[in-house]
């Protein structure tokens, strides 16, 4: 009995793992069969593996990869203790009959001498991989000392060496016996790339959303777009807010041949320059649901190259990135009150806010106090303000809703390229190498807001600020009550929202 125990559970973390596998190598894998639990992998596959319940070759599935439907592989779990001849041509059968040529054996023991050379006799008409189970009871990638890896595309890997003027035999090697080599199945020529320290902490919480709802701003690049592609994964219903319509269904066609359901994307459009659009945002996703789980704030701007205002009078900056953050924010807690458990906000912010040393609200519209660096950093100091104070209120008033604010990282996104310099091309094709090394991916970036989502370790808390999954230091202005207060007044008067109450305005 204790013996089926732990054989069950090994199995079902070996076949998780192999899912993974394959998606890291762009498979299509349904969030289903990533996110399968334990107790529903007990009921579909039963309990007893030492009376065949299940025998492994049931675990054994097909995939497609998401870019050439008619590329699949086979994953094969081997019933027979050490594998010989017999369960390679029954393997190769099972290929020919798929018009198949690529498949995972996942064995117990290693192949006899007989076997894997009859597995080299059948390359290159059959490539047949194999991996031991126990090399599949730990996902090896994710391990925070394993750099991350990105595998180059013919095309890419034509354009680095033009671009370098340098020779395939010039780049460093590795053997084909390499772990992350194997796990990423690559072939001789393929070119990956990889970078250590600047990946940051993953979010790799099970935490499922099928059911639920989200709304995420500056959803069609970025951040944003990596947030969306991981909740629709999970489940969830999402509705993407993007400057347009064009930009909206573009990144819809981009995530379905990443495996995401188009069924449960939808795009609305908002332009945070205009409290209207903003206005007119909510009015139509009032109209489409009555209720939310979480929303993401992550729609904003870094750089504009000269001072302006918007047609609502206010500095281009602080409206895009504070005043309509909050607006939104504002009008969407109704939403957010009526969801089955705890709603959430997150409110991407940047360790930009750390550098101000001073933010004047009667002054930050004029043109005098503007500054091209400073605009930005004010912005987000003002929303980490506006978190810790938004949160005091929600508790007083007894919600169950969430808000917190995080540093995605410093992530390679268009965001970061409104920079003038880096926006140059010239200097992008000197600056890319570093660049993929030095930044974040917006993948990476989307890891910490994610966190801040979605996992459980987070319920009740409100009001902190994130990095790397871990709560930071905030600007000593933000420890400022009697500024929180005035900025949270000034706030809700210039995005023209009154509350009948005046004692909803207090922290305390």
């Amino acid at each position: 009995m204790a013996e089926d125990d732990r054989e069950i559970f090994r199995l079902w973390k070996i076949r998780q793992n192999a899912f993974q596998m394959c998606r890291d190598r762009g498979f299509l894998v349904t969030s289903y069969e990533l996110d399968q639990s334990f107790e529903d992998f007990v009921r579909q596959y039963g309990d007893r593996p030492s009376e065949g319940k299940p025998a492994r070759s049931d675990l054994s599935f097909l995939v497609s990869h998401e870019e050439d439907a008619a590329e699949n592989l086979f994953v094969y779990f081997a019933d027979e203790r050490k594998v010989g001849i017999k369960t390679i041509k029954n393997v190769c059968l099972r290929l020919q009959s798929e018009n198949m040529s690529r498949a995972i054996m996942i064995v117990q023991e290693p192949m006899t001498a007989i076997a894997r050379h009859s597995v080299a006799d059948l390359s290159p008409k059959y490539k047949l991989e194999q991996f031991l189970e126990a090399e599949l009871m730990v996902n090896i990638i994710r391990h925070e000392l394993v750099p991350r890896h990105v595998i180059m595309s013919s095309k890419e890997k034509d354009e680095l060496l033009d671009r370098y003027k340098i020779k395939e035999h010039q780049l460093p090697r590795i053997q084909s016996t390499d772990p992350v080599a194997r796990y990423y199945g690559v072939v001789r020529g393929q070119l990956y790339l990889f970078s250590f320290y600047f990946k940051g902490s993953q979010f790799y919480g099970k935490e499922k959303c099928k059911g639920r709802i989200y709304v995420v701003t500056g959803a069609n690049s970025g951040i944003g777009k990596e947030i969306v592609r991981e909740l629709n994964y999970r489940g969830a219903v999402v509705y993407m807010a993007c400057r347009s319509m064009e930009k909206g269904y573009s990144a819809i066609n981009d995530l379905v041949k990443l495996g995401c359901s188009a069924d449960r994307l939808h795009i609305l459009e908002l332009d945070q320059s205009s409290f209207e659009s903003v206005k007119a945002f909510v009015d139509k996703l009032n109209n489409l649901t009555n209720k939310l789980d979480g929303i993401v704030l992550n729609a904003g701007v870094m750089y504009v190259p000269r001072y302006q205002l918007t047609k609502d009078g206010h500095e281009y900056i602080w409206q895009v990135n504070y005043l309509s953050t909050v607006l939104l924010c504002e009008s969407l807690i109704p939403l957010l009150e009526k969801c089955r458990d705890e709603g959430r906000v997150v409110i991407i912010s940047s360790n930009a806010h750390l550098w101000i040393n001073d933010l004047n609200i009667h002054s930050i519209d004029r043109r005098n106090y503007w500054s091209s660096v400073k605009a930005y950093g004010r912005s987000k100091l003002a929303q980490v303000m506006y978190t810790v104070a938004r949160s005091a209120m929600l508790r007083r008033e007894g919600y169950l809703v969430t808000i917190n604010a995080c540093h995605p990282g410093v992530v390679n996104t268009p965001l970061f390229r409104q920079v003038p310099i880096l926006g140059n091309s010239t200097f992008q094709s000197v600056i890319a190498p570093f660049a993929w090394y030095f930044l974040k991916n917006a993948k990476d970036g989307a890891q910490t807001p994610l966190y801040c989502l979605l996992s459980k370790e987070l319920g009740s808390v409100s009001g902190k600020y994130f990095c790397e999954m871990k709560q930071a230091e905030v600007n000593p202005l933000v420890e400022n009550s009697e500024a929180r207060q005035a900025l949270f007044e000034y706030s809700l008067e210039a995005c023209n929202l009154f509350k009948d109450e005046k004692a909803v305005l207090s922290e305390d």
